[in-house]
């Protein structure tokens, strides 16, 4: 009779075990297609703001092109800065995405489309007049800060020469993405994911969310696995992820494990880092 029990046994376990194996690949199968669908998700969010950026971008350029033309044939001797600074305010006014278009000549004036400005402001002790004069690059440089309303955004400079060739200062405009943020957390919350884009200094520009809990996860997590390029001491976040292959980074949290996938805007040299809300 025991035996005849044991046999029983015997075969309700091994035709239990298959069963289980299965669930479990089943399980894991499931779980995989979800990490892509949610994958997925995020790389629609990036296609969608990486051609919201290219727009803002090449509008940029072509705003830029204008202010050349204007202040490379302008004579500060003989003009008025009130003709100039209005037909900067009206370049500024007609793009909502452009906080302010201004010029930093080489004698120190300023002209631009901000009324707001000190009158002892001199553009060339400022960073973007600065950084642009350095740069090795004679098209456009790219610097982010904070704007007195405590907004971030990114300037975009470039060098001015007269028709003649002689050096005349540099122009700019700053861009306010404020608009763009709105949209960029309602398009967000609406596939249940999240973003934020980092400049060159890791800094967050732009969020859909409260990322900075997550951005010091992925330093902590970067820092741990490239200690020689951080112990450098000048590198930062968005360096690091540039020059690895890593395109997936998954840290596992109080929360559940989150997968985060980056992608580079190369034209404002900006970082933009997502990642599913679900959790993986």
């Amino acid at each position: 009779m025991n035996i005849k029990k044991n046999i029983i046994k015997i075969s309700i376990i091994s035709a239990l075990i298959p069963i289980f194996f299965l669930g479990i690949y089943g399980y894991f199968l499931v779980k995989n297609k979800m990490d892509e669908s949610e994958m997925e998700k995020i790389e629609l969010m990036f296609h969608s703001q990486k051609s919201e950026f290219n727009l803002i971008f090449n509008k940029s350029k072509a705003l830029l092109d204008i202010v050349e033309i204007l202040v490379s044939d302008y004579d500060e001797l003989e003009s008025r800065k009130q003709n100039l600074n209005l037909m900067l305010s009206n370049i500024a006014a007609d793009n909502v995405e452009v906080k302010n278009i201004f010029w930093g000549s080489d004698k120190g004036r300023i002209y631009t489309s901000n009324p707001k400005l000190p009158v002892n402001y001199d553009p060339r002790s400022r960073p973007w007049y600065i950084g642009s004069l350095e740069s090795r690059n004679n098209n456009l440089t790219t610097i982010t800060y904070e704007f007195t309303d405590g907004k971030k955004g990114t300037t975009i400079t470039k060098k001015v020469y007269s028709r003649e060739g002689i050096f005349k200062g540099i122009i700019g405009l700053d861009l306010n993405f404020a608009d763009l943020e709105k949209k960029l957390k309602k398009f967000a919350w609406k596939k249940k994911g999240t973003i934020f884009i980092i400049d060159k200094f890791d800094s967050i520009v732009l969020d859909s969310g409260k990322n900075n809990e997550n951005f010091l996860l992925i330093r902590k997590y970067m820092q741990n696995l490239f200690p020689v390029k951080f112990s450098k001491g000048n590198y930062s976040v968005r360096n690091v992820a540039l020059s690895t292959d890593i395109s997936r980074i998954k840290i596992n949290t109080p929360k559940g494990a989150i997968i985060f996938i980056k992608e580079y805007i190369p034209e404002l040299e900006l970082l933009m880092i997502g990642a599913s809300t679900n959790g993986n």
